[in-house]
């Protein structure tokens, strides 16, 4: 059995993943649908349907006639590549009616979708709602940004942004069509000749960020490909893939072959057979009942995230701070145990600086017989972090473990003494940080 059977842990991770912006919705080509004739099909059978009407009668019955890709390649063989455009942008076009599915999905929060598709239903249902929104769309066949600007996902009340992975059809050129233009794409995406953009990129890679896969088609070939580009090596969260209940049956054998190589990735996918509506339908209720203050408990409860900027002659000390941080239930994070291999530096820790709570910087006679040290660039960001922050909010917490007078960017900021070889003083310090965080939620 490829598939699971949904339970109260899986729809409390869920959830629990949606309300902290942890969760990126993965919209697939098989999740918007219509009944013709009595039949339900996916708008991708209906499409590869009316265009195999006019492929040659000779060359029609050897294909999969419910098969875009594969309908599309033949079409364009025989009709070319513009009157293929059209035909896709018009049916798309006649079809942004908006139902109940993307009506649910337009009331969750989530801060990142990716449709891999190329109806706009969600984005018309989110218009529909009179929400504002962030649109943008990867273009396998021409330039695309180096990052969506001003969407900056970490900010507290970022728009939420809609991003079509297969192209736009306001720009037909830029649209995964046919089997060719499948394998180009996935191509693009492997050899990063034409990457997405940066800002999206590091959040499909996020290790702490879980995917909800809805009608994505699992059981295809190329989504073993699809998900190595996605996800990259190091995905620690689990995900949940929806897939229509009559679909899944069709190719049962590929997408048990696709499942084994998730899990023998250590990708933790799990697929789950249900009707799209009612799932969509049951997760609104659900989200809508749950209790923000059970969240933020929970948070509370995993401790602040603090990050320890330290010189090189200081690592030792900074390994030190960082174990008894650790051992009394807060987060820390320093370059020497938590970046892995691979990972990008610069991106990395301004990206774990944006998310930190809190920036102790280890002061000590080291910086005086230094000029050039990238604990200097950190501080950078610390100091641009705290420009978001309230006046009366603490997040530089200068720490000087010797004698050595404090670094003039940090001059303003009131610095805690402290001796490293001394427990107890470890001990104030983590009690000043607890203290501060238990009060946040009241200022």
């Amino acid at each position: 059995m490829c598939y699971h059977d949904w339970e109260k842990e899986n729809w409390d991770t869920l959830i629990y993943s949606i309300q902290n912006n942890d969760c990126i919705l993965m919209l697939g080509p098989d999740t918007a649908a219509e009944v013709v004739e009595g039949n339900r099909l996916t708008l991708t059978e209906i499409l590869a349907k009316q265009l195999a009407v006019s492929i040659n009668p000779e060359y029609r019955h050897e294909i999969n006639t419910s098969d875009l890709a594969q309908v599309a390649q033949y079409y364009y063989k025989e009709k070319g590549r513009k009157s293929l455009e059209v035909k896709v942008s018009q049916f798309y076009r006649e079809r942004n009616n908006v139902n109940d599915l993307y009506r649910c999905l337009a009331k969750l929060p989530f801060y990142l979708t990716v449709a891999v598709s190329h109806d706009k239903k969600l984005q018309a249902a989110l218009e529909e709602k009179k929400e504002i929104i962030r649109v943008g769309y990867y273009n396998f066949r021409g330039d695309n940004p180096k990052m969506i600007e001003k969407w900056y996902p970490d900010k507290e009340g970022e728009k939420k942004l809609l991003f079509y992975l297969y192209g736009s059809v306001d720009e037909a050129k830029s649209l995964v069509l046919t089997e060719d233009d499948l394998l180009d794409f996935l191509v693009k995406l492997i050899s990063f000749e034409k990457p997405i953009p940066s800002n999206i990129l590091s959040q499909l890679h996020d290790g702490d960020k879980c995917f909800l896969f809805l009608g994505m088609g699992f059981r295809h070939w190329y989504m073993r490909i699809f998900l190595h580009v996605l996800q990259g090596e190091k995905k620690l969260s689990p995900s949940f893939a929806m897939e229509r209940s009559e679909l899944l049956d069709i190719d049962s054998d590929q997408l048990r072959q696709n499942v084994l190589f998730f899990r023998r990735r250590g990708c933790k996918i799990h697929i789950f057979k249900q009707e799209l509506d009612h799932f969509v339908d049951e997760l609104c209720k659900k989200f809508a009942q749950s209790s923000t203050e059970t969240v933020r408990t929970v948070i509370h409860k995993e401790g602040p995230k603090v990050f320890i900027s330290y010189s090189h002659e200081n690592k030792d000390d900074a390994v030190k701070l960082y174990k008894e941080f650790e051992a009394e239930g807060l987060s820390p994070w320093m370059d020497n145990k938590s970046l892995r291999g691979g990972d990008l530096w610069d991106s990395e820790i301004e990206k774990t600086i944006e998310k930190a709570d809190y920036f102790v910087v280890l002061q000590s006679s080291a910086f005086q017989n230094i000029t050039e040290s990238y604990v200097f660039k950190e501080i950078d960001c610390a100091l641009e972090r705290y420009k978001k922050f309230r006046a009366d909010m603490r997040f530089i917490i200068p720490v000087s473990i010797d004698d050595s007078p404090p670094l003039p960017e940090l001059s303003k900021f009131q610095t805690e003494k402290i001796d490293i070889n001394k427990e107890e003083d470890i001990k104030e310090l983590i009690s000043l940080i607890k203290r501060d965080f238990g009060k946040r939620g009241n200022r």
